[in-house]
C-alpha cells in the first residue's frame, strides 16, 4: 500500500463529509483505523495524509477521491 502523502488535500472538504454522514472524529477514526487526533489534524490542516489512510477515510464515507 502507498505510504505518499497527498497533495491537493483540502482539509474543510473532510469534515464537512465526516459532519454530512453525522459522525463524530472518534467514530470516523475508530472505523478508519487511525487516531482521533489524526482526524483532527487533517480536519485542521495541521498535517495531510497519508494515501492509504484517506482512501479507508473515504470509503467510510462514500466519498470518492475526484470530488
Amino acid at each position: 500500500m502507498s505510504r505518499r502523502t497527498l497533495d491537493g488535500f483540502v482539509p474543510s472538504r473532510l469534515s464537512e463529509a465526516r459532519i454530512d454522514k453525522h459522525l463524530a472524529q472518534g467514530e470516523l477514526a475508530l472505523r478508519a483505523d487511525v487516531s482521533t487526533a489524526t482526524i483532527s489534524a487533517w480536519e485542521v490542516g495541521r498535517s495531510t495524509p497519508q494515501v492509504d489512510r484517506l482512501m479507508r477515510v473515504v470509503e467510510i464515507l462514500g466519498l470518492r477521491m475526484d470530488e
